[in-house]
């Protein structure tokens, strides 16, 4: 289904790896070996000419996928159990067949896992680990799942495989478009946070770059809409940056007739022109303009008509508190409940006919959930 006026949500807290305080969107059996993250040279690249992402993006776009379609098996209000958890969910993604998870473990010893399963609960594999660190976002595009693990970014085989490493120093929102990965980097010789493109066929461009005046950075989330430029939250407002030339112009936001002052920003593509978000406070299109909607908290699924996220008794819904995962609609007061929960640490994702909840928080059992999404 493709939407005919994208739009993002805006997100005014962090949970799990989606703030900078945690350098930055998922028993099992596993077809796939265990994989130790190689130490290979990462991919450097150079500050390339203005055009060259846009020629890079043309030049290594990922081979339209051949992947089949696997259906979410979820019917009514009767949620479909796709596997258990052995960690706390970081991030999940989703493709035409499966759901992506990163999962990270305290307990015994500290150990982050790349684990996926079809949509229909079959066929859960492990496909990296990285022992002793811990991981904070994914994407994935084709063949290949992209994993930020301890400020690095990897590259790991769809089908699992020891994780190629990309590059040092990274944080905050990682997307992939077309072949191109987005994210940010830091570079601690100059003080400095960049927000860096990387082409197999021109390495890796500087985008933009603002000072680090401190231990977090001030700049760490983006969208990317559907022309490919990105949405960039700076200190002073959200900025649209064009890849191709690295030219800046101000998105206006507001919250009640007054310039909104955003956190973070997001609206990761699903399956079939979908958007998918975390965040919470309001949604509104990519042009900017005024939030509206269900104020639900951090993760948010994006369904056109209507949003899925978390509804808390406490400020704190990473923590043991009540809470339940709510359907609501963008247009109405509409919502339903899809889940009571004794607390919420996790990811949420979504195509356009399921949600995926992982959830972990201490006192239940850990598992992965699928929930029918219909309009209210």
């Amino acid at each position: 289904m493709k939407l005919a006026s994208p739009f993002v949500f805006v997100a005014v807290m962090s949970l799990g790896g989606c703030g900078p305080a945690s350098g930055g969107g998922e028993a099992s059996s596993s077809s796939a070996p265990t994989a130790r993250a190689q130490t290979s040279t990462p991919a450097t690249g150079s500050a390339a000419s203005s055009g060259s992402v846009a020629a890079s993006a043309a030049a290594s776009a990922a081979p339209t996928s051949n992947i089949p379609a696997v259906a979410c098996t979820a019917q009514g209000d009767k949620p479909a159990l796709l596997a258990d958890l052995d960690g706390t969910p970081r991030d999940a993604a989703l493709d035409p067949a499966r759901l992506f998870w990163i999962e990270t473990t305290f307990l015994d010893k500290k150990e982050s896992r790349l684990r996926s399963v079809a949509k229909d609960g079959s066929d859960a594999k492990l496909l990296a680990t990285w022992p002793g660190g811990v991981a904070d976002a994914l994407a994935v595009e084709g063949d290949t799942v992209y994993v930020t693990a301890e400020h690095t970014l990897f590259a790991v085989p769809r089908e699992g495989g020891t994780p190629r490493k990309l590059e040092n120093e990274i944080f905050g929102t990682l997307a992939v478009r077309a072949g191109v990965i987005y994210t940010f980097r830091h570079d601690p010789g100059v003080k400095q946070d960049q927000l860096i493109a990387i082409a197999a066929a021109s390495g890796t461009t500087v985008l933009a770059t603002w000072p680090r005046t401190r231990e977090f950075p001030d700049v760490w989330s983006f969208a990317v809409d559907e022309d490919g430029k990105l949405l960039v939250v700076e200190p002073d407002g959200v900025a649209r940056l064009d890849p191709a030339t690295k030219a800046k112009q101000s998105v206006p936001f507001t919250n009640k007739g007054q310039p909104a002052k955003l956190y973070a920003i997001s609206n990761r593509p699903a399956l079939r022109g979908q958007l998918v978000a975390f965040g919470g406070k309001g949604v509104a299109p990519l042009s900017g303009g005024e939030l509206t909607g269900p104020a639900l908290e951090l993760p948010i699924a994006f369904f056109g008509h209507s949003v899925v996220g978390v509804e808390s008794t406490h400020d704190d819904i990473g923590g043991a508190f009540p809470a339940s995962v709510v359907q609501a609609s963008t247009t109405s007061d509409k919502k339903r409940s899809l889940r009571k929960m004794a607390g919420f640490q996790g990811a949420i994702t979504g195509d356009d006919a399921c949600v995926y909840v992982l959830n972990a928080v201490r006192g239940q059992k850990a598992k992965v959930e699928a929930y029918a999404i219909s309009p209210l």
